[in-house]
C-alpha cells in the first residue's frame, strides 16, 4: 500500500479576500520571517481559484488581527532536524544501508530557484546519512526539457555531493518527468547488473512538483517491471491535484510520496524516506 504523507503546516486557509480594480486577487494576511530581514506585507495577490495557499521555506503566515509568531519555534525545529540528521546517521553506521539510489530532480522554470535549492538540500541530507555506509552508491540528474547529468553512480560520496552542490538552476521550459526517470533507471539497471550483492535495493527518488509535459508513468512502471526497484516521490513547490496524482502514481503502489516545505516536517519525512531505502529502525 502507497505511503501518503501530510502537507506542511505551512498551508493555511485565507482569513478575507478582497479585488483589486485589476481584479486581482487580494488576501489580508501578514506575512513573517523569521531572520534579521523580517518583512511584514499587509496584503498578498494570490489566484482567484485557489482557496489555501503557501509560502516556502520558514515564512509563516499571521492573520491582520495582530497574532504574533514566535520564530522561536522555527530555529526550535531546525534543531530537531539536525538531531533527525544525526541520529539516523548514527543508525545507518551502526546497522547498514546497502543501496544504490539514483535522486531526478525537478529544474524547470515551473519550480523557483528557491524550491529547486530546497530540493537540492533534501539530496544532500539523505547522501550525508545513508553515505554512513560505504558500500552505498548514487547518481543524480535533473530534468527540465531534458536529463542533464549531476553524477553518475558513484560510492564516493563526497565527489557527489560536490556535483550536486554544484549543478545550476535551469529554469528549463518543459518538465519531462519522465527523462528524469529514464536516466535513473539506466543508472540503477547497470549498477545492479554490476552489483556483487544481489539482495541490494535499487531505490529511485523524483523530486519536483508533478508538473510535466510528457507522460512518466508508462517509464515509472518499466522501471519496477525491468529493475526490481522502488521510486519514492518528493515535492517541491506547489503541484495542484494534477501534480500531486502524477506524483503519487510515479511512485506507485509501494513508494512513499513525500512534500517538503519546511522544517516542522521535515524531519519525520528524511526519517520515513531512509526507513523505506534502509529498512532498518533508526532507534538505537
Amino acid at each position: 500500500m502507497q505511503k501518503q504523507y501530510s502537507k506542511s503546516r505551512s498551508w493555511c486557509t485565507p482569513v478575507s479576500k478582497g479585488r483589486t480594480p485589476e481584479g486581482k486577487t487580494v488576501l489580508n494576511v501578514t506575512l513573517f520571517s523569521c531572520n534579521n530581514t523580517s518583512r511584514v506585507v499587509p496584503s498578498v495577490q494570490l489566484d482567484a481559484n485557489n482557496s489555501k495557499f503557501g509560502f516556502e521555506d520558514i515564512y509563516h503566515v499571521s492573520n491582520v488581527i495582530g497574532e504574533v509568531f514566535d520564530c522561536r519555534s522555527v530555529e526550535e525545529a531546525k534543531l530537531r532536524y539536525q538531531n533527525t540528521i544525526r541520529t539516523a546517521s548514527e543508525a545507518v553506521e551502526a546497522r547498514g544501508c546497502l543501496a544504490h539510489v539514483c535522486f531526478a530532480l525537478d529544474t524547470s522554470g515551473s519550480v523557483t530557484k528557491q524550491q529547486f535549492s530546497k530540493g537540492r538540500d533534501f539530496i544532500l541530507d539523505i547522501t550525508a546519512i545513508l553515505g554512513n555506509d560505504r558500500r552505498t552508491k548514487f547518481a543524480a540528474g535533473q530534468y527540465g526539457r531534458r536529463t542533464y547529468k549531476i553524477a553518475s553512480m558513484t560510492g564516493d560520496v563526497a565527489t557527489f555531493n560536490t556535483e550536486v552542490g554544484f549543478s545550476p538552476y535551469r529554469h528549463d521550459s518543459q518538465t519531462s518527468v519522465g527523462s528524469g526517470i529514464v536516466f535513473c533507471h539506466s543508472q540503477l539497471r547497470r549498477a545492479r547488473k554490476n552489483a556483487a550483492d544481489a539482495n541490494i535495493v535499487n531505490k529511485m527518488v523524483v523530486i519536483g512538483d508533478g508538473r510535466n509535459t510528457f507522460d512518466p508513468i508508462r517509464r515509472a512502471n518499466n522501471f519496477r517491471r525491468k529493475v526490481g526497484g522502488e521510486i519514492s516521490t518528493v515535492s517541491i513547490g506547489y503541484p495542484g491535484k494534477e501534480g500531486e496524482r502524477i506524483l503519487s502514481e510515479v511512485a506507485g503502489e509501494t513508494g512513499g510520496v513525500f512534500t517538503v516545505d519546511d522544517y516542522d516536517e521535515l524531519s519525520e519525512k528524511v526519517e520515513d524516506l531512509v526507513v523505506e531505502i534502509c529498512g532498518i529502525s533508526l532507534d538505537l
